[in-house]
């Protein structure tokens, strides 16, 4: 029997998961409030989700968030139309591309097949990253831009690389405030290389995709009515005192009450196999310098992550990713090809490795053990029987956008669920007659008028129910439901 290459078993683990995540790409997880609030913001003419037209004072989510983002949200909408499918697929796109490439900046350091192979699969199987591949949000897409200006501005070669760097810092910074650790963290372990060792090559690229993504950055500021100085206030302005994604550093919290347990997988690996790194690094092994740029610009960014943003281990795609293929390429200059369990820092690779696919298996059997309950087309099927097109349809933050929207309604929130420094303090919608509300049975409706029921919608059995307990800070949880659409009242206000 002819042995698999290491390489081949990579490749097809990180193959594998994109391709999972594909085909599960609408059912996993249900449609919730972050998606809703950035998808609908694409919709909007105004600059603030659509979701929340009762309450006109709300925040612009495109000065906050940037206008990357929303302005691929509104090509995928106006080619593929208003569904869960066609904005979750700029999800997928992207962390496809974090994936290839993380492979390809380990190659271009290594020039080793198999190490490109396994950042592949180390990234495509993290925890982090799997959640990111169908969330809705902006994530994956700041990470992609992020490890592809990495892949340009490493490569060297000609001037227009450099460019095509800045091109995607700006990307990066345009789709979320938190690309911006990132974009510190390299600027300093680039310029600590040049004071150290004396080399301004790459501190060169740097300031040529430096200019770049500051022309980009000010085109769009002074676009809108602002310039970077007054966006930049802005976004402090707004984060100050946000407790639930703000440090203390910006008057927020930590937010460390609960950690996911998959959240520790990679980090604790990561311990470990930096820990076998600098005990190499002791018996005389040295790694290459652009290694050591990309290892020292990950743990920068890393530690300026931790210093400003709260919630790290519900944010941990910003800074895992780029440390995972930061110690690849580290680890390739100890060994020249992998070799899994036969030297102390494969294993911990393989540690790694291992345990991100036991997390990955797991998820995805809650998935499909739920596969019918979380079908997306009953409760779409329902609304666009019962609710006339062009309707007005209030909700809650989750389940039913996509349903209402992909029918050719107009869904509203009935509360302003964002950031209070996007919050409008305007109060609560007023409600016209004739309008629907649309909320699961079983939970206090939050609409202060006469309702009328009109229809109920009964989803296929859930396969489980689900517990979650705390202990000592960490979050544990024991699966015994695995999701689903709730059951539904539909109600016209009289």
């Amino acid at each position: 029997m002819k042995k698999i290459s290491e390489t081949t078993l990579y490749s097809g683990l990180a193959a594998l998961a994109v391709l999972i995540a594909l085909v599960q790409l609408n059912r996993t997880p249900l449609p919730w409030i972050d998606e809703a609030l950035l998808a609908s913001t694409s919709l909007s003419a105004n600059g603030a989700p659509a979701v929340l037209a009762s309450f006109p004072h709300t925040g612009k989510f495109t000065w906050f968030y940037g206008p990357a983002g929303f302005f691929f949200g509104r090509i995928s909408f106006s080619l593929f139309g208003v569904s869960m499918w066609s904005w979750r697929i700029l999800c997928w796109i992207s962390a496809t591309l974090i994936v290839l490439g993380s492979a390809w900046l380990v190659h271009i350091i290594t020039r080793s097949r198999p190490y490109a192979a396994l950042a592949a699969a180390l990234v495509a199987l993290s925890p982090s990253l799997g959640q990111r591949f169908s969330s809705g949000r902006f994530d994956a897409f700041t990470v992609a831009c992020e490890i592809l200006a990495l892949c340009f501005l490493i490569r060297g070669g000609g001037w227009w690389n450099s460019g095509v760097a800045g091109l995607l810092l700006a990307g990066a910074v345009l789709s979320t405030p938190r690309a911006q650790p990132f974009v510190l963290g390299l600027s300093l372990a680039i310029c600590g290389r040049a004071v150290l060792k004396r080399q301004s090559d790459l501190l060169k690229r740097l300031c040529v995709a430096g200019i770049t993504a500051g022309a980009v950055v000010s085109a769009w500021t002074f676009s809108v009515g602002l310039n970077p100085w007054s966006w930049f206030r802005f976004l402090l302005s707004v984060s100050s005192g946000d407790r639930n994604n703000s440090s203390p550093l910006l008057h927020g919290s930590w937010g460390l009450e609960a950690i996911p347990l998959q959240g520790l997988v990679v980090p604790l690996c990561l311990a470990l196999w930096l820990g076998l790194m600098f005990f190499r690094r002791t018996r005389g092994q040295r790694i290459d310098d652009r290694s050591a740029v990309i290892l020292a610009a990950a743990l920068l960014n890393a530690v300026l992550t931790a210093l400003l943003i709260s919630r790290l281990f519900a944010y941990e795609i910003f800074w895992d990713i780029p440390l995972i293929t930061a110690f690849v390429a580290a680890a390739a200059s100890y060994e020249p090809e992998p070799r899994l369990f036969r030297s102390w820092m494969s294993s911990a690779a393989a540690i790694m490795l291992v345990a991100s696919l036991g997390v990955r298996v797991a998820k995805v059997s809650e998935v499909f053990m739920s596969w019918r309950a979380r079908d997306p087309a009953p409760i779409k099927n329902f609304v666009c029987q019962h609710v006339p097109p062009s309707s007005t349809v209030y909700g809650t933050r989750e389940f039913y956008f996509y349903a209402v929207e992909g029918c050719g309604s107009t869904y509203l929130f009935t509360q302003e669920w964002i950031a209070e420094g996007l919050n409008s303090r305007a109060g609560r919608p007023v409600y016209t007659p004739g309008a629907f509300v649309i909320w699961p049975m079983g939970v206090p409706v939050d609409v202060k008028a006469n309702l009328k029921e009109v229809a109920r919608f009964t989803p296929q059995s859930h396969a489980f129910s689900e517990a979650r307990a705390s202990h000592i800070g960490i979050m544990t949880s024991v699966t015994r439901f695995a999701g689903g659409y709730p059951e539904t009242v539909l109600y016209q206000i009289q």
